[in-house]
Order: C-alpha cells, then structure tokens, then sequence
C-alpha cells in the first residue's frame, strides 16, 4: 500500500530531507494526543516503514499489522507505506529525479523490512510489482500494490467504491489518480534484481 503523509518538509537545495523521520515521529506520537485529546479526538495511525528521497525508517516488522490504509480487512494482509509528499504532485513529477529517489527509498524500505523477518526466504514474500487486485470488501484477491484511493472505506452501512464514492465516504485520495504505477513497478523490480545480485543492504 503506497501513501503520502500529506505533508512535506523542503529544507533547501542538497540538504537532507527529514520528512521520513518527522513522518516516523508523528505516528509514535502523535502530538494531538497529548495537547487536547478531547478536541482533536485520540489520533492511531501507523505504516510499515516512512520514506523520503534519501533515506527510509522502518517503523514495524513485516509481519506486523498496522492500521494506515482506511480498511481493516485490507490492513489484515498490506504492507504500508508513507512516502514524503502531499499527494497534489503531478504524476510526471514521479518520473523525475526526487519523485523516482523517492520511489527507490519505497523500494529499499520493502526489500530490508521483508529481509529482516524472513531472512533468505525474502524473495517468495516479496510484494510483487504489479497493481493488487481486492474485493469490493478490500479483501485481496491477488498481490500487489494500491494506494488509499484504491480501497474501499465502511460508510457505517456499506463500502463505498468505486474511487470516487470512497473518497466522498471519507478514504483519502493520495496519491494522484493518474499515479504512475508503472514506474514504481520498474523501480521495485530494479531493486529486486539489484537485492538478488548484490545481497539486500
């Protein structure tokens, strides 16, 4: 599951871009839960790993469920991500040079966090590069990739779907409808075949 935190910390020209970390802090802590809990409501959130374009956190085990995708039955079996951004990017902005660092930094994060659980064997549990298929329920039917727009979200009475019924129910719409998924496909392979030949880093 790809995300955008819809939030981004620009900090110049050549500087490190900390908003893999900031992302990672906000979610084990959410600042709201302890300046007025009572006005913003308690805030649970949680990914798998954040990213940015130079480095990535890993934030729980593989293995782990987290709640970042809207859908628990999606969140019984994804792997989530939150990578730097604020979801009104362009889709070309993904094909240039931050958005496609941004997307190997994704693709590291997958292969490490996968790496660490389940050591040689990473490869077989790999989410595959290619869209997911799911039910109308968000249960998946085959591996792959979504983001939120995706999956479909509980009205109270029903999962609304498609795209557009989601979001107007309330499921966040990053990362762009015209995302080009193809392109963090290409990317994660690259980084597949790079982990095979060179040993995950």
């Amino acid at each position: 599951m790809l995300h955008v935190p819809v939030y981004e910390a620009i900090v110049g020209p050549g500087k490190d871009d900390p908003t893999a970390e900031i992302v990672a802090k906000y979610l084990a802590d959410p600042p709201e839960n302890r300046l007025d809990a009572a006005k913003y409501g308690r805030r649970y959130a949680s990914v798998h790993a954040t990213c940015d374009s130079d480095s990535y956190v890993l934030c729980l085990p593989a293995d782990g469920k987290c709640w970042g995708c809207g859908n628990w039955i999606t969140a019984e079996d994804s792997w989530e991500i939150e990578i730097g951004g604020m979801g009104t990017e362009p889709p070309d902005y993904w094909n240039g040079e931050i958005g496609k660092a941004k997307l190997t930094q994704a693709a590291r994060a997958h292969i490490k966090s996968i790496w660490l659980v389940y050591g040689d064997d990473w490869i077989n549990k790999i989410v595959p590069p290619q869209k997911a298929r799911i039910d109308a329920t968000g249960r998946f039917v085959s591996a792959g990739w979504l983001q939120h727009r995706d999956v479909p979200y509980w009205t109270g009475s029903a999962w609304a779907q498609p795209p557009e019924d989601n979001i107007k129910a309330g499921q966040h719409a990053d990362i762009h409808k015209d995302f080009p998924m193809e392109t963090f496909f290409m990317v994660l392979a690259a980084e597949i075949n790079r982990s095979v030949k060179e040993g995950v880093k």
